[in-house]
This record gives structure tokens, C-alpha cells and sequence, in this order.
């Protein structure tokens, strides 16, 4: 049920999310090529500010599509199907976040081809050789530092999954706060207060937990840069700030997705 259900979402999010996409690429390659030409002419500052036009909508269009798909599906018109169905609530909202998550990495992928299509054009003027050489220069210093970079990029990767589930599951609470019976009639400013609160709220935890290793790490630092081992400590730290933030994350998730169920399950309270 949850595949199906996942399914459904995902077709949902279509609509919003692939003329979006073809927009974002199709701006980033016409880019390629006005700079690739080039001409300092006002086609050229249009172009630039229509790149950087849809990477502002496109932020917004995914806390939108994020905010208005849990609350239609859930609250709204759509929330006396969905609620009726065999299913728990933890399986609806698990559908959602999966759903936004999977739009998250296709983002990223878009960005990437869209990257590469706007280097296309201009990929001549590019010194390969000097390219490939720097590159190579940095994996043999890693070598030589012994750096963990395998597990630095799996880190990394977690890191950005575990964040994201937690920035959309925050964003199902506030939703969820908003569509209490106590706060239905003032529903915007109920959902941003809570959002507004949970992040206030999470930035001064995380304040609290790393003041002491930015401060370990500050005294370390001298101490590196004298002996040429400055990335093995720079490593070293983001690895540990790496794993308490993702620890925190899981934190906020447990904390958020249990709330949002349990408003689900026993505050229901549909438009």
C-alpha cells in the first residue's frame, strides 16, 4: 500500500515539478550559449536574470508543493479519501516525505545535467589537462593523508538524506499545528510561528552541542598548520560535526514525525 500510495504522490508532484525542470534546463543551456558567444549585450543580462529568476522559484515552488500537497491530501478536500483509507497515518505521512525526498535528489540530478549543458558550449575554453591534473593532485594528497574519503562522501550522502526527511517532516508539524481545531481560524500564523519556533529552537541546541568543538577544534588549529596537517584536522572535525548533525536530525525526525501523527491519529480536524 505504501508503493501505491507513493505512486499516487508522485504523479501529484509531477505537475509542478517537471515544467519546472524543463525551464531550469532549458534557461542553464540558451546560457551556455549567450555567454558561450560572448556578447555583452542586454539578451545576455536577461538570460542571467531568468537563471537566477527560476532557482527562486524553484526554492519556493518546492516549500510550496510541500506545504500544499500534506495539507490538501491530509486537511483539505482530498483528507476524507485519504483519511479512510486501510491505512495508518505514519504510512500516509511516510508517503509524502518519501515522495518529496525522491523530487529532492531528481532536483539535484536536473542541476547537475543542467550544469554540464550550460558548461557544453563553453567546454573549449576550459583547460582539461590543468583540470585533470588538479583533480589528480587531490586525491594523491588524500592518499598521502590518509584521508577516509569513501567514507567522507557516504557521510556526506546521509547527511543531506537525514536533513531533508527532518526539514520536510518540520514542515508537515507546522502544517499540522496550523489545522488544530484551537488554530484553524488564524491557520498562517499558527503554521509559521511553529516553524518558526522548532528551527529557533533546533539553532540553539546545535549552538549549545558544537560550541565546544569549534573551541577544541580553534585550539588544535595552530598546532596543525605548524606541522602541514591542517585537512587531516579539518577532516577530522567535519566528520565529528558531520555525525552529531545527523544525530540531532534523527532527533528532530522522532520528534516532528511523532507530533504530525499523533495530530493525525487523534486531533484530526479536516476543512
Amino acid at each position: 500500500m505504501l508503493g501505491k500510495l507513493i505512486k499516487y504522490e508522485f504523479k501529484a508532484c509531477a505537475r509542478y515539478f517537471v515544467p519546472l525542470y524543463v525551464a531550469i534546463v532549458s534557461i542553464f543551456l540558451i546560457n551556455g550559449f549567450t555567454i558561450s558567444d560572448g556578447s555583452g549585450n542586454i539578451f545576455t543580462g536577461i538570460m542571467i536574470a531568468l537563471l537566477i529568476a527560476i532557482i527562486a522559484i524553484f526554492i519556493f515552488v518546492n516549500l510550496y508543493v510541500t506545504i500544499k500537497r500534506f495539507s490538501i491530501s491530509i486537511f483539505g478536500d482530498e483528507g476524507y479519501l485519504s483519511n479512510t483509507l486501510p491505512v495508518s497515518p505514519f504510512t500516509l505521512m511516510s508517503s509524502k516525505a518519501i515522495t518529496m525526498l525522491i523530487y529532492t535528489f531528481i532536483s539535484i540530478l536536473v542541476f547537475i545535467v543542467a550544469v554540464l549543458l550550460f558548461a557544453a558550449p563553453n567546454i573549449s575554453k576550459i583547460d582539461m589537462f590543468n583540470l585533470q591534473e588538479a583533480f589528480s593532485g587531490m586525491i594523491l594528497e588524500a592518499n598521502k593523508l590518509n584521508l577516509n574519503m569513501p567514507l567522507l562522501i557516504f557521510q556526506i550522502v546521509i547527511g543531506i538524506i537525514i536533513s531533508t526527511i527532518s526539514s520536510i517532516l518540520v514542515l508537515y508539524l507546522s502544517v499540522s499545528v496550523a489545522h488544530l481545531r484551537q488554530c484553524i481560524n488564524h491557520k498562517y500564523i499558527y503554521g509559521f510561528l511553529t516553524y518558526f519556533a522548532f528551527n529557533i529552537s533546533s539553532s540553539v541546541l546545535s549552538n549549545f552541542l558544537f560550541k565546544d568543538m569549534s573551541t577544541s577544534f580553534e585550539s588544535k588549529q595552530f598546532a596543525a598548520d605548524q606541522g602541514g596537517q591542517f585537512l587531516v584536522e579539518m577532516t577530522s572535525f567535519m566528520q565529528s560535526v558531520m555525525l552529531k548533525s545527523n544525530l540531532l536530525s534523527v532527533v528532530y525526525i522522532l520528534i516532528a514525525g511523532g507530533l504530525v501523527v499523533y495530530i493525525m491519529s487523534r486531533k484530526l480536524n479536516l476543512e
